[in-house]
C-alpha cells in the first residue's frame, strides 16, 4: 500500500483495526457484485433516503451473517452511498466502512478522498483524518482526506497571483477541445479586467484529456498579456465539488435535493 503523507499506512490500519475491534459482533467485508447483494444494497440506500450513486467503480458491503448492515462506494476519488442499517447505528460500523473504502482507495494510488455528509457529523469523520472543505450550518458538508488539501491549493493560487493586479477576473472552462468561441470569450473577458485567470477543468472525463486541453488553451491565448492559464485542481468543477456536471441528466432520477446541496456549498 502506498504511503500517503500525513496519513501513513500504519495509522490507517490502526484506525481500521480500532473500529473493527470495538464492534461486538462479527463483520464480513465483501465487494458487492451479485444481483442479490446489489438489490440488498439498493434497498438499504432507499431505506436511508439515498439514491444509488452514478459511475460507481467499487461497491463494498459489511455483512452480519447474510444481512447487509452497511455499504459504501468509491466513485473515482469520492466516497458515496454510505449507509448503515438503522438497527446497527451507533456501533461504529460507519467508521468501519469508510475506513475500508479509504484503504482500498490508497491501494489504487488515490491520495485525496472526498466525502459528503451532514454538518452535524463532521466531528465523526474528523476522527478518521478528514478535514472540512466547506459546510452549511444544519446542511451539507464536504470533507477531504489525504495529502494536499484546500489550504495548500489556496496557497498555490496566492503564490500565482503575487504581483498581479487586484480586482482580477476569472473564467472556468473545459474546452473539449479549445475553439475560436473559447478564444473570443477569454479575449472579451480579459478586455474588461486588469488581469484574467483562466481555470481549466482538470478532471479527465472529457473526450480530450486534460493535458491536451490545457496545452491548447495555453497556446490559444499566449498572445494575451493579461491572462494566466491555470489548472482547475480538485475543487473547480470536479466529481467532488460538482458531480452533476459529469452526469447526463435524467429527469426520472434527478435529485433536486442533491443539486440544492451542492449549490449551497458553492
Amino acid at each position: 500500500m502506498p504511503r500517503v503523507e500525513g496519513y501513513r499506512t500504519g495509522r490507517l490500519e490502526n484506525i481500521i483495526g480500532k473500529h473493527m475491534s470495538e464492534l461486538n459482533f462479527g463483520l464480513e467485508e465483501r465487494i458487492l457484485n451479485s444481483k442479490d447483494e446489489l438489490a440488498q444494497r439498493e434497498a438499504l440506500l432507499t431505506s436511508r433516503g439515498l439514491m444509488v450513486p452514478e459511475g460507481e467503480e467499487l461497491v463494498l458491503g459489511l455483512f452480519v451473517g447474510e444481512q447487509l448492515v452497511a455499504t459504501g462506494a468509491l466513485v473515482r476519488n469520492v466516497l458515496q452511498g454510505i449507509a448503515v442499517d438503522i438497527d446497527y447505528e451507533g456501533e461504529g460500523i460507519s467508521a468501519a466502512i469508510v475506513s475500508s473504502l479509504i484503504r482500498r482507495a490508497v491501494d489504487r494510488g488515490i491520495t485525496q478522498v472526498f466525502l459528503y455528509t451532514i454538518s452535524e457529523d463532521i466531528s465523526r469523520f474528523e476522527s478518521l483524518g478528514f478535514r472540512k472543505v466547506a459546510a452549511v450550518p444544519r446542511g451539507a458538508a464536504l470533507l477531504e482526506w489525504g495529502t494536499a488539501g484546500i489550504e495548500s491549493y489556496l496557497a498555490s493560487i496566492r503564490a500565482l497571483a503575487k504581483d498581479k493586479p487586484d480586482h482580477a477576473g476569472a473564467v472556468v472552462i473545459n474546452c473539449n477541445p479549445f475553439t475560436l468561441g473559447h478564444r473570443y470569450l477569454i479575449e472579451h473577458a480579459s478586455s474588461h479586467v486588469p488581469w484574467l485567470y483562466v481555470l481549466v477543468v482538470e478532471e479527465d472525463r472529457s473526450l480530450f484529456p486534460f493535458k491536451v486541453r490545457y496545452k491548447l488553451v495555453q497556446e490559444g491565448v499566449a498572445d494575451l498579456r493579461n491572462v494566466t492559464v491555470m489548472k482547475g485542481g480538485p475543487y473547480i468543477i470536479s466529481s467532488a465539488t460538482f458531480p452533476t456536471y459529469f452526469i447526463r441528466p435524467d429527469v426520472n432520477k434527478a435529485s433536486w435535493k442533491a443539486v440544492r446541496m451542492h449549490a449551497s456549498l458553492d
